[in-house]
């Protein structure tokens, strides 16, 4: 795992490089002593809970296959969360996975299915705030300067909107083939695993049978209405901290600027890069403020985005390794679950 995660890292420290290259550090610290932390407890507030509408939704995800406490899914995801931030490869995702699979029993396939409906709710979200920021933005030939060459800004969303277009696309079609039209993917499946030996073959199908289970939500409305619900809370509790944050500094913009913040952080963390997203997520800040917004960067744009990182990324660090702790597991295992999660889950298709 850790060779694997050289070029993640190695795209990270350049990314890094990159936006220290043009940071004025004496300006960044003279808008940080400057800054209004009072609305520090209330951003932090609202970062947390947007951990607990995700805990929220995952639990009507799974409501069908094994109802679970909400508080026992909020540590769930806040485990998870920490994993994302620090571990490479966003091994967050096989980490919720693993617990709820290994520690409240869910079938894996099921677990699967839940976890992957939340990555194609949120694509659908950030899709959706990609599209009303290039409807509502001129971008033109906007450009920010990256080690002295010049990043086009409506190339750049652009080209990760059709990124991201592609793959939700995919993920949809997949999902909704199988919650809905199961017959002709299974009789694919069925074919494709003639190939193999027929023990394996018949816990692929288990899998997917499992995997099926895990979408029922999609087929109630009731519950499908709610799981919009708390993914709309999730992502306007995200976008009110970039709101909020602007108050901070006292920065002249409105929730349309948090909204295409939002939506270019989403962007830029799913970029591999170091542990806690630290360089990307700071250059994406630069990028939406002097590319998008207009903004000098001299102009607290650098200290923002420190402040953003710290108040996002530290609260749930700190909670996500509390909760690691009270659960019994330890740093090191976490970074061996890929191989733990493999091996459980030749064990437990069925």
């Amino acid at each position: 795992m850790q060779r694997a995660n050289r070029p993640c890292r190695f795209v990270g420290a350049v990314i890094l490089a990159a936006y220290l290259w043009g940071v004025d550090f004496r300006s960044m610290w003279q808008s940080l002593k400057e800054a209004r932390y009072a609305w520090v407890a209330p951003i932090v507030a609202a970062n947390i809970f947007s951990i607990y509408t995700r805990a929220m939704r995952w639990r009507i995800f799974l409501w069908n296959t094994k109802p679970l406490s909400p508080g026992t899914l909020f540590v769930t995801q806040s485990i998870g969360f920490f994993a994302i931030l620090a571990v490479p490869a966003r091994m967050g995702e096989v980490v919720k996975m693993f617990l709820v699979h290994k520690k409240d029993g869910v079938p894996f396939g099921a677990a699967a299915a839940t976890v992957l409906l939340e990555r194609v709710f949120d694509l659908v979200t950030v899709l959706l705030m990609l599209v009303w920021v290039l409807a509502t933005f001129t971008l033109g030939d906007k450009t920010v300067p990256i080690f002295g060459a010049e990043l086009n800004i409506s190339d750049f969303v652009a080209t990760a909107g059709r990124g991201f277009a592609v793959l939700c696309a995919a993920l949809v079609v997949f999902i909704v083939a199988l919650a809905f039209a199961p017959a002709p993917v299974h009789r694919l499946t069925e074919t494709a695993c003639r190939v193999l030996p027929r023990v394996l073959a018949d816990k692929l199908l288990g899998l997917l049978h499992s995997f099926e289970d895990g979408l029922s939500v999609l087929k109630t409305p009731t519950q499908l209405f709610w799981s919009i619900v708390w993914t709309l809370a999730t992502w306007t509790a995200i976008v009110s901290t970039e709101y909020m944050l602007f108050f901070a500094f006292e920065m002249p913009f409105g929730p349309g600027a948090a909204v295409a913040l939002c939506a270019i952080l989403a962007l830029a963390v799913a970029i591999p890069g170091l542990p806690g997203f630290v360089g990307v997520f700071q250059a994406a800040c630069v990028i939406v403020f002097t590319g998008l917004l207009g903004h000098p960067r001299q102009a607290g744009v650098d200290a923002y985005a420190n402040l953003l990182w710290v108040v996002q990324v530290v609260p749930l660090l700190v909670m996500g390794y509390f909760f690691l702790v009270k659960v019994g597991l330890s740093f090191s295992r976490l970074r061996h679950v890929e191989e733990e999660i493999n091996t459980e889950g030749r064990d437990a298709f069925a």
